[in-house]
């Protein structure tokens, strides 16, 4: 196997997520829940925590609240997305427009979205295999995905196979 292949499987390897372990409240009678916590475990032995909550009351101050914290030995970053980036105050609301994902401006759309298309379709009309955001990366993320569904559902730590 080649230097930087080898190099890359040890990268992915330790990135890899290996378990979840998931609860989710029910609060709304829908079909799917509205809050869930997840719990994820990484090969090199790091911990994730995702937490989404789908029913937000309604007179929350905005649309959308994004958040990231990701912290180390050595330090942290937060990155906090969408909201404060605009607010807008109104008589009867407030509302926070998308200015990062798939923003407006003077007719004609930007953001990360448009971003991530456009590399996309640049690699498929180049015949060029993209880099980032590839299939493996895709099946890794759907196999944590139901991992943790599979873990809400049953209560249990759901280990996920080495492929």
């Amino acid at each position: 196997m080649p230097a930087q292949q080898t190099r890359m499987s040890s990268l992915s390897n330790a990135a890899r997520i290996v378990s979840a372990y998931a609860q989710t409240v029910d609060v709304r009678g829908l079909k799917h829940p509205d809050i869930g916590q997840t719990m994820y475990r990484f090969a090199a032995g790091a911990t994730a925590t995702l937490e989404t909550v789908w029913c937000m009351p309604e007179k929350t101050p905005y649309d959308i609240d994004e958040r990231m914290n990701i912290i180390g030995t050595e330090g942290f970053i937060q990155i906090q997305d969408t909201f404060p980036n605009l607010g807008i105050a109104e008589q009867t609301r407030f509302h926070s427009p998308d200015t990062t994902y798939w923003p407006m401006f003077e007719g004609k759309r930007g953001g990360a979205l448009r971003e991530e298309f456009s590399y996309f379709a640049g690699c498929a009309l180049a015949g060029q295999k993209p880099r980032i955001g590839t299939p493996e990366d895709a099946m890794a993320a759907l196999e944590a995905t139901l991992a943790a569904e599979e873990s809400a559902r049953t209560g249990n730590v759901v280990k996920i196979a080495r492929r």
